[in-house]
This record gives structure tokens, sequence and C-alpha cells, in this order.
């Protein structure tokens, strides 16, 4: 992530991280993806309205933020036990939104049903997706070729 001089990343920039959560039924490769329900895909805020995806920007620095302690932060906001979570190795997309680029990393619950995680949450078919924002629809798409291949 861009920085303002300094070759540590914020706390402020780090916490803009983004994050996918889905699972994947380990018989049936059913993938079911969480949201809001007022439609929003990315945890724990919302992207904003001039975001768009971008590749990996030029400007990062040698020090990256691993997002290790922010995905423990997410979990524990979402009352989502730690085990119950993996990062995915080699998905990471990048986000263009005001104030410089964000890391977008996918989570995937490991446990075999997904379970209920919070009250303003649900699970979404792949095929349902028509109902998030064109910009959530094409990070879905990149989760789904990369588990694809």
């Amino acid at each position: 992530m861009r920085n303002s001089g300094n070759s540590h990343t914020s706390p402020h920039k780090a916490a803009a991280m983004r994050f996918v959560i889905y699972h994947i039924h380990p018989v049936s490769a059913r993938l079911r993806i969480l949201k809001t329900t007022s439609n929003q895909l990315c945890f724990p805020k919302q992207l904003p309205p001039l975001a768009e995806l971008i590749d990996q920007p030029r400007a990062i620095t040698k020090v990256s933020t691993h997002p290790g302690a922010y995905v423990l932060e997410c979990c524990n906001q979402m009352d989502i036990p730690e085990d119950a979570v993996a990062i995915t190795k080699h998905l990471r997309l990048w986000v263009d939104i005001p104030g410089g680029p964000v890391p977008v990393y996918f989570l995937q619950i490991t446990t075999p049903q997904p379970f209920e995680i919070g009250k303003a949450t649900e699970w979404m078919e792949f095929a349902d997706c028509f109902c998030l924002i064109p910009l959530e629809r094409e990070i879905l798409q990149a989760l789904y070729r990369w588990l694809l291949e």
C-alpha cells in the first residue's frame, strides 16, 4: 500500500484491507459467499462508490502488512471462530479507492457446512450475485476463475 514517506504501513491504511468470505462444500463443491443483508460483499467495510479493480500497484513498498492480525480482528467483530477460517493463498486482488489502493483477501470457511454469522449477514449462492454492485461481481468472478484453475 502507498505510504506517506515511511517504510511501515500505518494502522489506518492496513485497516483498509477488505475480505471476501466464502465456503466450498467439501463433497459437492457448492460455492457460497457471505454478504450483508444490504448486499455488501466486502468486510469489514463496504467499498466506496469510486472504487475500481486494478492490477497490483507499482508503488507498493517492500515491507507489507501481513493480513493475519486483521483477519483475527474481522473474525472477532463478526463472531467467527478463528479456527474456522483460512486465508486463501495465492489469491489477492487490489482495489483503488480514494486515498490509495487496498488489498482484497479471500477467507475460506473451513467447516464442512457454513454456519450463521451475525444478524445482518447471509450466505449467497454464486449464481445470485446480481444483487451486488458490478465491482463486487468482478471480484467474485476472479474468485471463481481462481477456483476453477
